[in-house]
Order: C-alpha cells, then sequence, then structure tokens
C-alpha cells in the first residue's frame, strides 16, 4: 500500500509538472489565409491571416496584444529570397505586405512571442520566455500560387517542421 501511495504521488507531481507548463513545441495549428493584390501594377500584394493561437487561453477577438505568442509569416520566393515579412510589431497584427514578380510564393508560418504581452514586457523577460517556450515554432512552408489563388480564402492545418 505504502509503495502504491509513493507511485501515485510521483505520477501526480510529474503528471501536474507536465500539464502546467503550456507545451508550446506544438505540432500543428489551425489557420485561414488570404491574399489579395494591393497594387498589381507594383506587384504589390497583402496577405492576412486568422489563427487559433491562444484561443483555449481566452485570447481571442480584440485581445492578439494580450496573448504571450503571436503569429509570425515570412514570404519567400524559389530562391528562398524574402519578399516581406510580419515578425512582430509594437502592435500585434495579421497581416503582410510582400512584392512578387513570381507566380508560386512560399509562406513561412512560425510562432513568436509577443514583446508587447503584459506577461512578458521587458527585453530580459522575452528572450527567458523564448527560450523556456523553444520559439521559435517553425511550420512547413505552404506553397501558394499568386496567378490562380488570390482572394480565394483558404483554411489549413499547419504542421510542425520538426
Amino acid at each position: 500500500m505504502k509503495a502504491f501511495l509513493i507511485a501515485i504521488t510521483i505520477i501526480g507531481v510529474f503528471g501536474c509538472n507536465n500539464s502546467v507548463k503550456n507545451d508550446l513545441s506544438q505540432k500543428e495549428m489551425e489557420l485561414t489565409f488570404y491574399i489579395y493584390p494591393e497594387d498589381i501594377s507594383n506587384n504589390s500584394f497583402v496577405i492576412e491571416w486568422q489563427d487559433t493561437l491562444g484561443i483555449d487561453l481566452g485570447y481571442k477577438d480584440f485581445k492578439l496584444n494580450k496573448r504571450p505568442q503571436e503569429v509570425w509569416c515570412v514570404l519567400t520566393n524559389s530562391k528562398q529570397d524574402t519578399l516581406g515579412y510580419y515578425r512582430g510589431r509594437s502592435t500585434p497584427d495579421q497581416y503582410c505586405f510582400f512584392e512578387s514578380t513570381d507566380s508560386i510564393v512560399n509562406l513561412n508560418f512560425m510562432i513568436g512571442a509577443n514583446f508587447f504581452s503584459e506577461q512578458i514586457g521587458s527585453k530580459e523577460n522575452y528572450i527567458e520566455y523564448s527560450k523556456q517556450n523553444k520559439l521559435p515554432i517553425y511550420f512547413e512552408a505552404i506553397q501558394f500560387n499568386l496567378k490562380t489563388q488570390l482572394r480565394d480564402s483558404i483554411k489549413l492545418i499547419l504542421k510542425n517542421k520538426n
């Protein structure tokens, strides 16, 4: 009986420890995005997205600036040249401008720390928070055809790159 209680205690302690720490190594994430032309004559576009990051913790609608993580996006061409990016701003956003003459662009989504979250608040906390949660988390790139998919709302599940 004593061994049983010790085993239950050990399982409880380690089990609670793992469940209390939020596992942000996120294997997948639901995301909806669309790309539309900003200025066709200048090959300028905008990508906008809605993500599910933090919804289970109550961060939804207008609480984007309060959540400790945010979704970043880097757009590249087939040569891996950066066409545009969003990697955090003073106000968290869910869009990014880019320019491209390519037909196919790669969307590289990732999860990064939100420097301006009320839970982070300083450079030291930002660095520590990013280390503890192994940020940024990279998702597999998505190829997008600017000639055939513009203005299409695309809903998908992003898969962790690791």
